[in-house]
């Protein structure tokens, strides 16, 4: 693809979708929520996953990220797994600046969603006697038994139908990407 064909391209998306964006208002009250969202080895060239995840505060969209994930997961669980440590690292700075900022969210507990039953049953899990075989997986990832232990975090599962982040790891949907888009 030329240089030329991938401005046009890029000029063709902004010009279709001018009426897409963001709205904000002084509504809601459901504190901080965040939905993340996993592939399992898509990548033809490497067979790496990719992460994919979104957070809200009040119902409104204020962190969003897709990226490649940096090791080959072993498993579905995997994958998701290590998407939901980097949701839950994202989380926690966004209280500690919602802290720095004088917005109150301690009567809240932050509720996360994920759609791998295996991921949401290793996080709760006491990592040492869960049956699963996690050895091979990096002790930062394991970091989120001690926000879900300590009441920090709440983790609760979500149906894939209703997976917010979804549209962030299935690619050439252009109808799961707009829908998406149109719910912030």
């Amino acid at each position: 693809m030329t240089h030329w064909t991938a401005c046009l391209q890029v000029l063709r998306y902004l010009y279709n979708t001018k009426d897409l964006s963001l709205h904000y208002s002084k509504e809601g009250n459901k504190g901080i929520e965040a939905y993340t969202d996993a592939d399992w080895g898509n990548s033809v060239i490497n067979r790496r996953s990719t992460s994919g995840y979104i957070v809200t505060v009040n119902g409104h969209l204020v962190s969003w990220r897709t990226k490649k994930q940096p090791t080959v997961s072993h498993s579905t669980t995997e994958a998701e797994y290590k998407a939901l440590s980097d949701m839950t690292k994202e989380v926690e700075w966004l209280m500690q600046l919602l802290k720095e900022i004088n917005v109150n969210t301690e009567n809240s507990t932050p509720q996360l969603f994920n759609d791998n039953k295996g991921a949401i049953d290793l996080a709760l899990s006491n990592a040492n006697h869960n049956g699963f075989k996690t050895k091979h997986m990096d002790i930062k990832y394991h970091y989120i038994h001690d926000l879900i232990r300590n009441s920090v975090i709440n983790l609760k599962y979500i149906s894939t139908n209703f997976m917010a982040a979804d549209f962030l790891t299935n690619r050439s949907q252009r109808g799961l990407l707009e829908s998406g888009i149109r719910n912030y």
